[in-house]
This record gives structure tokens, C-alpha cells and sequence, in this order.
């Protein structure tokens, strides 16, 4: 193994461990659902998680790793907040934000993630008419470690 796959696997290890024993995102089915695509415009995969309760990011599941460059779309419960965890890095910066936002049934939204040398960036839209997209707002959640997977992997709002 050369120096470079070991940085890599060793950059990538902690995202592993937090990631791996989660459980594998389940899309909902029917016509109450949303589309949430995730763009990787970092130099690494990225990781996100998504939580079926967004009060205070219960009962974490996994979205597979999103390769650099790379976008991954999925559909999402709508009529209730969505809670969501994105981990990106790049050499030893780490970022990880968690949102919370409503999608709405029938919308596509995108999340846009980039990094620089100095902190990472979640730009979130409604591109349900690609002709005007809307920037979505969304709530950021002060993140925690749970002592598993039920969680809670974040604060509950108004604290």
C-alpha cells in the first residue's frame, strides 16, 4: 500500500467508524415523497446520514458514501421535518453540519457541498423548476455523539 492509499484510509477511518454500524436508508414509498439529490463537489467521499426523527436526529440510517464529483439522489418523506447529518473532508480539515428543513411532496431539492482549505459548505435548493431555483431554508442542529444508533445524534431545537 502505497503512502497515499494509507493517508487516505486513514483520513477516511473516522468516518467509518461513525458510519458503519448504521443502519441503510430505506426509501419511502407512494406519492407524499420529495427528491433530494447530493452533489459531491469536495476531493473526497462524503458520508450522510438521515434521521427518522428529526426532533432530536433519532434512529439514524445511512445514505451509501458519495464519491468526489460525483451526485446521489434519493427520495425523502415529505410533510414533516427532515433531519440530515453531511460529514465531507479535506486532508486533515474535517466539517460535518446537521439541517433540518420541510420538503415538500413532489419538489426536487439539491444539496451542493463544497470545501476549501479552511471549512466546508451545504448549499441546499428547491430545483423543482430548474428555470428558478430557490434556496431552501434550513435549520442548522448543534450536533452530538450518541451512545448508539437510536440516538439522539443532535440537540433538540430551542437549546
Amino acid at each position: 500500500m502505497n503512502r497515499l492509499s494509507r493517508f487516505r484510509l486513514i483520513a477516511c477511518l473516522p468516518a467509518l467508524l461513525l458510519w458503519g454500524c448504521a443502519a441503510k436508508y430505506v426509501e419511502p414509498t407512494g406519492d407524499k415523497v420529495a427528491l433530494l439529490a447530493i452533489e459531491n463537489g469536495t476531493t473526497e467521499p462524503v458520508t450522510t446520514a438521515i434521521y427518522g426523527d428529526a426532533g432530536e436526529c433519532r434512529n439514524r440510517s445511512v445514505i451509501p458514501s458519495i464519491a468526489p464529483g460525483e451526485q446521489g439522489a434519493f427520495k425523502v418523506a415529505t410533510g414533516r421535518d427532515l433531519a440530515l447529518t453531511v460529514t465531507m473532508s479535506r486532508r486533515e480539515i474535517k466539517y460535518g453540519t446537521t439541517l433540518v428543513f420541510r420538503p415538500e411532496a413532489g419538489h426536487r431539492y439539491l444539496a451542493n457541498l463544497n470545501m476549501d482549505a479552511k471549512a466546508g459548505e451545504v448549499l441546499l435548493s428547491d430545483i423543482t423548476s430548474l428555470l428558478a431555483p430557490k434556496p431552501v431554508k434550513a435549520t442548522a442542529r448543534e450536533w452530538i455523539r450518541a451512545s448508539g444508533d437510536a440516538g439522539p445524534w443532535c440537540k433538540p431545537a430551542g437549546e
